[in-house]
């Protein structure tokens, strides 16, 4: 590859990608002309509307008596393709050197 070759491959990585939407020569303003330039806000709730929606909330049953269930306990383990190594102990290794006691 050669130097000239290679800056123009990075330059061209380093632009920014171009849309779908470009690519397939969508028109925008086409699009929307069917959208309404504005729509009215909807009027706020009064506040006894609000008072009431409270009350409704705090009549819901408390969920303290349930309790988590953790579902990764509960999935199946993958077979092993490979035998386990095995480790120092099963070697032979002297632990009563390194003890401290």
């Amino acid at each position: 590859m050669t130097p000239k070759s290679k800056r123009k491959s990075i330059h061209s990585r380093m632009l920014r990608p171009v849309s779908r939407a470009f690519e397939m020569e969508f028109d925008l303003d086409k699009a929307l002309e069917d959208v309404p330039i504005h729509i009215e806000d909807p009027p706020y709730p009064s506040y006894k509307q609000d008072k009431r929606s409270s009350s409704v909330i705090a009549e819901l049953p408390s969920e303290e008596g349930k309790k988590l269930e953790h579902f990764t306990k509960l999935r199946p383990k993958r077979m092993k393709k490979q035998q386990p190594s095995k480790s120092n102990v099963s070697r032979g290794f002297d632990f009563s050197k390194y003890r401290t006691a």
